[in-house]
């Protein structure tokens, strides 16, 4: 089976000892490896924006505080068109653009009159809410998620403007709390990499921040949940490639764009 986004949500909901909902495609094989020492009760997920598989084997020295905390992967693949809306719909719902409601790109708005991008079908947060689970998403509020999962019963932080520092330091913060999984979007590289290239410097040093900031939230996590059941995970919606003028693009069916590489770190 080759491994898709569309995977991720019921992964999570296994782990976690929920059933996936009749839409979402299976879990992760990893899952089972996961549970032979646990179900999850608690979960970070951090995703960045467009990070692709080829950089996190060109630039493997990079993800090395990934690997610290999450050493576990899986290859996988994203789906078409790889744009923003379109890839975090798969990731949320577990199933396909001509499925879930976002089949293509749609400017973020949520007003009194309309709210887009919307899932037609339920996200795996909503699922995890409606079992019992205490849910954070922390995102920024030009972008697709807020308006994908507002009024799906997680709780949605929304940070003014595209800042992810103060989005990270909200996910610090929350890890005190008592929510089960806290979902952290990190925009930046993708934002940075559209001007310079995927392997400019400045969106080099953005993806270098983002890594500390998982390292920085995965030690809060671990020593805030050293007597639960945990996992920790890093990934990314789509990647991207270089186009002519030495700048970043997605959106194309080619291997840059559509192959990723999640990791995966737990507790025993």
């Amino acid at each position: 089976m080759e491994n898709r986004i569309t995977n991720f949500a019921s992964t999570i909901l296994s782990v976690m000892g929920k059933e996936r909902e009749n839409h979402m495609d299976c879990p992760f094989e990893i899952a089972n490896e996961i549970l032979k020492s646990g179900v999850r009760e608690k979960c970070l997920i951090v995703s960045v924006d467009a990070v692709p598989k080829y950089l996190t084997e060109q630039r493997a020295d990079l993800f090395e505080k990934v690997i610290k905390h999450a050493p576990n992967t899986v290859e996988l693949i994203t789906v078409m068109p790889s744009v923003t809306p379109v890839c975090y719909g798969a990731m949320f719902s577990g199933t396909t653009p001509d499925k879930n409601g976002i089949p293509c790109y749609v400017e973020p708005m949520v007003t009194s009159e309309i709210i887009q991008p919307t899932l037609s079908v339920t996200p795996f947060t909503q699922t995890l809410v409606k079992n019992g689970k205490k849910v954070a998403v922390v995102t920024c509020n030009n972008g697709c998620i807020k308006s994908m999962l507002y009024g799906r019963d997680a709780d949605l932080y929304i940070v003014d403007g595209d800042d992810d520092k103060k989005m990270a330091q909200t996910a610090y913060d929350l890890l005190d709390g008592d929510y089960d999984v806290v979902f952290l979007y990190q925009l930046d590289y993708d934002y940075t990499q559209h001007k310079v290239s995927p392997t400019g410097e400045k969106a080099i040093t953005k993806l270098k921040e983002k890594v500390e900031v998982f390292d920085w939230l995965c030690k809060k996590a671990t020593k805030v949940w050293e007597d639960k059941k945990y996992m920790l995970v890093f990934n990314s919606d789509h990647g991207c490639h270089e186009v002519e003028g030495k700048k970043g693009a997605h959106g194309e069916n080619c291997a840059d764009d559509m192959q990723l590489k999640y990791y995966f770190g737990w507790n025993k």
